[in-house]
C-alpha cells in the first residue's frame, strides 16, 4: 500500500517539475526571436548517450525513450475531439517532460491543442483511494453493551405475603372448620360447641437455574464489562421468571366471580375490581389488597372521562381516607379478566439469597462453568383470597 501512494507522490513531482519547465519553455519561445537555421558549418554536435546501465531507472522512461525524436507523436496528430488520445497518466507525463526538455516547439503547441497541460486532464487519470485501499489512524469509538435496557422489578410476586424457604420440602395444616364461640345462657346450659377439623398439606421447593460455559479468557484479561453484564443479565432472567411462577400461582388458585351491572356513568373495569373486591370482603377476609387488569380494561379505566368512577372505586373498597393508597391496579398482558387479591390469604416462598450462584474451573476445555440456581414454593393458605372476575353468560 505504501509503495503505491510513493508512486503517485513521485508521479506528481515529475508532473509539476514538468508542467513548470512547459510554462517557461512556452513563455520564452513566445518572447524569443525566431533562431537562424543552424549551418552545416555551426551545427552541435551530437552528445554521446550514456551508458543506460550505470542510470538510475526512471518511472517513465518509456514514455521519455518514445518521445526523444523531434516527431510528434501519433497520439497528438488528431484534434482533442479526435479518436487518437493518449491513455495513460505516464505517457501525458512524459509527452509534457520531453516538450520541456528539446523546446520542440510544434510538439508544445500539440500539448496545448490536446489538451493535456490543463490541470484538469492530467488530475483525472489519478485512481481514487478508498478505505479498502488504504489504513485509517481514526479508531472506533466503543459504546460498550450496546442496549441497556430497565431492570425487571418483580408486579406479581408481591402481591403476595413473602416467605422464606428453610428447606426443600414444606409441611403443615391449616383449619377446615375451626372452634365456635356463641352466646351462652349460663350454668347448668353446655356451652355452645362443634366439630373442629383441620387438614394437613405438603409441598415441595420448585427449581429454576440457568447457565453457560464461558472462554476463560474474559477472566484471564479481566473483562468485568462483560461479565458483570452476563451476572446481571442472568439475575433479571431469574426475576422475570420467578414473577411469573407468582403469577401462574394467582391464575391457578382464583375463583370464579360473575360481574355484576355496570352503574351508568361508571367504568366497566372499576366495577369489575370491585366486584371481586366485594366477594372478598362478603366472605369476611381481609381487605383486598390489589387488582390485576387486562391491559385493555386498563386503558378503559384510564381513559374514563367520568371522575365519579374513581371515587366509586375508592369508596367501594373502603379504603382509609377514600382513596386508592395502600391497594394496587396491576395492568397486565398476561390475563384476560380481572383478578382481585387479599394478600395474606397467599404466600410466597424463596430461598434466602436466591438465586444462588455456582462456578466451576474448566481447565480442560479452557473456560468455566457459570450457573445461577433458584428455589420457590407457593401456598394458598385460604381459597376464598383470590377471585376471578368473569363476565356475565349471555343468553
Amino acid at each position: 500500500m505504501a509503495s503505491d501512494f510513493g508512486n503517485i507522490e513521485e508521479a506528481l513531482n515529475t508532473l509539476s517539475d514538468a508542467v513548470d519547465s512547459l510554462k517557461t519553455a512556452l513563455s520564452t519561445d513566445s518572447e524569443a526571436p525566431v533562431e537562424e537555421p543552424v549551418t552545416e558549418e555551426t551545427a552541435v554536435p551530437e552528445e554521446t548517450p550514456a551508458d543506460s546501465s550505470d542510470e538510475e531507472e526512471d518511472p517513465f522512461k518509456k514514455g521519455l525513450t518514445a518521445m526523444e525524436t523531434n516527431a510528434i507523436p501519433t497520439a497528438l496528430t488528431a484534434s482533442n475531439g479526435g479518436s487518437a488520445k493518449v491513455t495513460s497518466f505516464e505517457q501525458g507525463v512524459a509527452l509534457i517532460a520531453s516538450a520541456a526538455k528539446s523546446r520542440n516547439r510544434a510538439l508544445i503547441e500539440a500539448i496545448n491543442d490536446a489538451g493535456l497541460a490543463g490541470e484538469q486532464n492530467m488530475f483525472a487519470a489519478l485512481a481514487n483511494v478508498t478505505n479498502a485501499d488504504s489504513v485509517g489512524s481514526s479508531q472506533a469509538t466503543w459504546l460498550g453493551e450496546a442496549w441497556m435496557q430497565k431492570a425487571y422489578q418483580r408486579k406479581y410476586a408481591p402481591l403476595l405475603t413473602s416467605g422464606t424457604l428453610t428447606g426443600w420440602k414444606m409441611e403443615g395444616w391449616k383449619f377446615v372448620q375451626g372452634p365456635l364461640v356463641d352466646d351462652y345462657a349460663g350454668f347448668p346450659a353446655q356451652v355452645p360447641t362443634r366439630t373442629v377439623s383441620v387438614e394437613t398439606f405438603s409441598t415441595e421447593a420448585q427449581r429454576l437455574a440457568g447457565g453457560n460455559s464461558i472462554d476463560r479468557k474474559f477472566k484471564d484479561f479481566n473483562d468485568t464489562e462483560f461479565l458483570n453484564a452476563y451476572y446481571r443479565a442472568q439475575i433479571e432472567e431469574y426475576a422475570r421468571k420467578s414473577d411469573q411462577k407468582a403469577l401462574l400461582h394467582i391464575v391457578t388458585n382464583a375463583a370464579s366471580v360473575v360481574a355484576g351491572t355496570v352503574p351508568t356513568g361508571v367504568s366497566a373495569t372499576a366495577a369489575a375490581i370491585v366486584d371481586g373486591a366485594l366477594q372478598i370482603i362478603s366472605d369476611d377476609l381481609a381487605t383486598p389488597s390489589a387488582a390485576i387488569v387486562p391491559v385493555s380494561m386498563y386503558r378503559e379505566l384510564l381513559l374514563s372521562r367520568n371522575d365519579d368512577s374513581l371515587q366509586y372505586l375508592s369508596s367501594a373498597l373502603g379504603l382509609e381516607g377514600g382513596s386508592l393508597a395502600g391497594f394496587n391496579i396491576i395492568p397486565s398482558a398476561d390475563v384476560a379478566a380481572v383478578h382481585v387479591i387479599s394478600k395474606p390469604s397467599a404466600v410466597f416462598y424463596e430461598l434466602a439469597g436466591t438465586p444462588v450462584r455456582a462456578e466451576v474451573e474448566t481447565p480442560v476445555n479452557g473456560g468455566f462453568d457459570t450457573a445461577i440456581f433458584g428455589y420457590y414454593a407457593s401456598v394458598q393458605l385460604d381459597a376464598r383470597g383470590i377471585v376471578r372476575v368473569d363476565a356475565p353468560v349471555v343468553p
